[in-house]
């Protein structure tokens, strides 16, 4: 029985990795090449200014070097994963699983902010990327349930509920989002701590 659980451990674990790896590369456009348009930026003049910034379309490059420089000044205590330098390059490679989660868990929630508060406007540069907001929020609440090292019930039904806020808040933000298998699995994770308690 013990084999069967750290099998489910892997395969949660893998899912989670694999939906951070999209939601940062793909969706977010972190991928290796800052000049590349991630789908399509927005201009000001297209539009309302209110629709302008991350939550309305994709990142600029501007804001994207933001927010790896935001990534990389955050400073950490001894023992904590440390992100590599080259974090949001192509010469970086593949970060690892507990990279993945560092990113997401730690530094991520601290770097954001500079992208998302863009003057001092705050109330002005919240309402205008709540959804942005609400969509990173609830990936990172589901990065921080899945590496608990017990779970109980409420924690698996908040699971479900901040990834079902993911998803939701995620079909607004990015236009042609892509499904990958990852995304259909990540719905039965709840099934899988309930039946192993921990992961």
């Amino acid at each position: 029985m013990g084999g069967r659980k750290s099998d489910s451990s892997k395969k949660i674990s893998q899912t989670n990795r694999g939906v951070l790896q999209h939601h940062f590369r793909y969706c977010q456009g972190i991928n290796g090449n800052f000049d590349k348009q991630t789908e399509r930026q927005a201009t000001p003049d297209e539009g309302d200014e209110d629709n302008f910034g991350p939550g309305r379309s994709f990142w600029t490059t501007d804001q994207k070097k933001k927010l790896i420089s935001s990534v990389l000044g955050v400073v950490v205590p001894t023992g904590v994963t440390h992100i590599p330098k080259g974090l949001g390059t192509s010469k970086n490679g593949e970060l690892k699983a507990s990279e993945w989660h560092a990113l997401f868990a730690i530094y991520l929630p601290f770097a954001t902010m500079c992208v998302f508060i863009e003057s001092a406007a705050i109330n002005k540069c919240l309402a205008k990327n709540e959804d942005t907001i609400e969509n990173f929020t609830a990936v990172v609440c589901c990065t921080n349930i899945l590496s608990s090292d017990k779970v109980h019930d409420k924690e698996i039904g908040n699971f479900t509920v901040e990834y079902s806020k993911y998803n939701a808040t995620a079909a607004n933000i990015f236009s042609n989002i892509k499904i990958l298998p990852n995304h259909h699995y990540a719905p039965h994770i709840p099934d899988q701590m309930r039946q192993w308690r921990s992961v």
